[in-house]
């Protein structure tokens, strides 16, 4: 399955979390994958919403714990216990990127690097619970337009520093990124250390079958456009022009367009 990634106005770990549970990622595996962690105390919904007439699906995290600045480890061995393997691996791989970008920022070893902000229990549910909406759709292949960066400050441990945030900058290595007129934070950490452990292509979308399109909302609502991310899954095309869909991957394709066309 390709997977193709629109962040219309932005990404971050939630808004894409939510896009792939509006295209039919099932809810029980992502919450079932979030569990197999360890991780006790958080509480993760998926509700309907409306954002300028588009209809999008919004995701809250909410934690017991609430405390930051963990150390990589402590992240790692939650994400590296996550069911099935893949999405462990992919958890794995997004956490040891924040963990590398930190460290290169502060010179210092990525495993003694704080994490800050990004060092909480709302990191790893947003992290594993894309790696396992992934790989419950079976996407194989994933595909992004450039990330809109937005202007302004942040103002994260160390001071008030330009937007995007220089974490985020330090993950977008190599991305293809444009500026756009969006206020705020457009990019966050966790979404370009996810679209890095993905080893997202940034390119057109490739010669496909669309299956569904999915929309995942921002918790901000903006004055004059749907705050969102876009997810649009397809099968591709074999030599010779003809789809190959064993009956197995059908079967799902259809659940999964189902799934969309009922709203979840």
């Amino acid at each position: 399955m390709i997977c193709v990634i629109d962040p219309v106005t932005g990404l971050g770990g939630d808004m894409l979390l939510a896009a792939l549970l509006d295209v039919g990622a099932p809810a029980a595996r992502v919450r079932a994958a979030i569990s197999s962690t360890g991780l006790t105390g958080w509480r993760l919904t998926a509700e309907r919403i409306t954002d300028h007439g588009l209809s999008a699906t919004l995701v809250r995290v909410e934690v017991a714990d609430t405390r930051t600045g963990r150390r990589p480890a402590e992240l790692v061995a939650l994400a590296s216990r996550a069911t099935p393997e893949p999405v462990a691996s992919l958890a794995v791989a997004a956490v040891s990127a924040i963990a590398e970008a930190e460290g290169r920022l502060h010179a210092t070893d990525p495993d003694e690097a704080r994490l800050h902000e990004l060092g909480g229990h709302r990191t790893i549910v947003s992290i594993v619970g894309v790696a396992a909406a992934l790989h419950a759709l079976g996407v194989v292949d994933v595909v992004s337009a450039p990330l809109p960066l937005g202007l302004g400050h942040v103002t994260p441990a160390h001071g008030v520093f330009p937007r995007p945030a220089p974490a985020t900058f330090a993950l977008l290595t190599g991305a293809v990124v444009t500026g756009t007129d969006v206020p705020g934070e457009t990019v966050t950490p966790t979404g370009a250390a996810l679209l890095r452990a993905m080893g997202a292509r940034y390119d057109v979308p490739p010669l496909m079958t669309a299956i569904a399109t999915g929309y995942g909302a921002g918790a901000h609502r903006l004055a004059d456009r749907p705050n969102v991310t876009a997810v649009t899954l397809g099968e591709a095309f074999a030599e010779g022009g003809e789809e190959q869909v064993p009956t197995a991957r059908a079967a799902e394709r259809d659940r999964i367009a189902a799934s969309a066309h009922r709203g979840g």
